[in-house]
């Protein structure tokens, strides 16, 4: 009888490629038959080469199946083998939870994030970028199991509004991006304020600082 695999077992959400391999030991009468097959799951596959040993594989349905290929020789010996197929095509869900939204950062401060899917997650990444415009993320630090918990130095960032993300990825490839708006700002010690030209509606202050700005104060 001949011999089979169907390759090796798959989590995709998107058309992939199985390579399946087969041959007939001696004395052989030579394969006369190959055939991919669905044997369980909740949706329907579609096989690009149906009858060939390498073919394009993709369903219409999240869940977990089970494939076949079968292969029959000259002499109608047959012989099959299965592969599991993990279709996942939704996303990871996550959320920050520290810092909370619009706050003001100095210094080290803290991040952590959850995350969380269905199957399993292959990366969690947490990365800022500058609200300017032209400004592209810079990576903090990646994580490849959890927790997602990292201390974030900005005291050499500029003073201004910045866009940290989380960027999650799944082990069937699907991607979701979690973004949350916090500001850099710089402390200024009590006593170092030199308020001046002092009116009813109005005050001029100034003090010194080593810290770079795009001319942006925040007052609070």
């Amino acid at each position: 009888a001949p011999t089979v695999s169907a390759g090796v077992n798959q989590m995709k959400n998107g058309l992939f490629t199985q390579v399946g391999t087969a041959s007939d030991p001696a004395p052989s009468s030579g394969i006369v038959l190959t055939s991919w097959s669905k044997v369980s799951g909740p949706g329907t596959i579609t096989f690009g080469s149906p009858s060939s040993l390498t073919t394009t594989i993709s369903a219409d349905g999240d869940g977990i199946y089970v494939i076949r290929l079968t292969v029959i020789d000259n002499a109608g010996n047959s012989t099959n083998s299965d592969f599991n197929l993990i279709w996942d095509t939704t996303a990871a869900t996550g959320s920050w939870t520290s810092p909370a939204g619009g706050s003001k950062l100095n210094g080290t401060v803290s991040l952590s994030a959850n995350a969380s899917d269905t199957n399993s997650i292959a990366s969690v990444t947490f990365s800022y970028k500058i609200n300017d415009g032209l400004d592209t993320f810079h990576n903090i630090i990646s994580f490849t199991s959890g927790p997602y918990t990292a201390s974030w130095d900005t005291s050499s960032l500029t003073i201004d509004s910045y866009t940290l993300r989380m960027r999650i990825l799944d082990a069937a490839g699907n991607i979701t991006a979690v973004v949350l708006l916090v500001e850099v700002v710089a402390i200024i010690p009590q006593g170092s304020i030199s308020p001046s030209n002092t009116t009813q509606d109005s005050v001029q202050i100034t003090w010194t600082t080593n810290l770079p700005t795009r001319s942006r104060v925040i007052y609070d």
